[in-house]
């Protein structure tokens, strides 16, 4: 094969002959790739008890930069049988074992548009997804219930996802503190969560925690725990221990005494 119809023509200097720029410039370009640039950030926190069968839930933040013109949205998608609405949770009753709540935390006030999706089965009459344990009376084909929430140009979004068991798992109570921090409560411990672009001091009693992506817990026995999720991290646990450090990493406080946990491999942490 010719090397000019298989690489760019090039000129004597290793770059683009004007021939090739040429031609180039004569492609239209899709109105997509009119628009400006921009940047999308997606954070997710996954929350975690250390029993597998306790609270375990996601807090997730979209949000863009460089020069956003267009509306987004974000869609959520849930095999449920419904939802119900009670401010700004949503309630999806799952087809199977687990039901789903979504807590919208910012927007304050969401613009909420939702739909049934599904598809019709083909002439051989297979029930695609069907499972006699949890369908007894037959399921025709898969169906998804969808939360969208829309936003200005350039808008974030901050969501709760909090599964749960139908027969057991009590729901959690939710509390929007500001754009970025939420606070989830469950019977076992208290969350609060800041996801953000840039760091923020965030102040529980006497810890004092600076960061861009961190939780803290409070036990019902008395324990803390600070979770660091990224980047770079500084504060103060109390009236004496401080800490800084960076990457995924956890400090717990119990009976007054700091333990630490690092998550990944990079992470560092340091206790004074």
């Amino acid at each position: 094969m010719d090397r000019g119809s298989e690489y760019p023509k090039l000129n004597k200097k290793g770059a683009w002959s004007k021939e090739e720029m040429d031609e180039f410039n004569k492609v239209t370009l899709s109105e997509g790739e009119k628009y400006p640039l921009t940047i999308w950030s997606r954070q997710m926190a996954f929350l975690k008890d250390r029993d597998p069968a306790g609270p375990n839930y996601f807090v997730l933040r979209d949000s863009f930069d460089g020069r956003p013109t267009k509306p987004t949205q974000l869609n959520l998608w849930f095999l449920s049988n419904g939802m119900k609405r009670e401010g700004n949770v949503f309630h999806f009753d799952g087809q199977a074992k687990v039901n789903m709540d979504v807590f919208v935390n910012h927007p304050e006030t969401p613009e909420i548009s939702t739909r049934r999706y599904g598809h019709a089965l083909g002439p051989c009459g297979q029930r695609v997804g069907f499972d006699p344990k949890y369908h007894s009376d037959g399921k025709p084909g898969e169906y998804q219930d969808l939360l969208r929430i829309t936003q200005k140009p350039g808008a974030h979004y901050q969501v709760v996802l909090y599964p749960r068991l139908k027969e057991r798992d009590p729901a959690a109570r939710f509390s929007r503190l500001d754009n970025d921090t939420v606070k989830v409560e469950t019977e076992l411990f208290s969350d609060i969560i800041y996801l953000g672009s840039t760091s923020k001091e965030i102040i529980v009693g006497e810890w004092k925690i600076s960061g861009r992506a961190l939780a803290i817990r409070q036990y019902k026995d008395g324990r803390k725990v600070l979770v660091n999720f990224e980047n770079s991290y500084h504060g103060q646990l109390g009236s004496v221990t401080k800490f800084s450090g960076k990457g995924a990493f956890t400090v717990t406080v119990k009976d007054g005494k700091a333990s630490v946990s690092e998550q990944a491999e990079k992470a560092e942490i340091t206790l004074q």
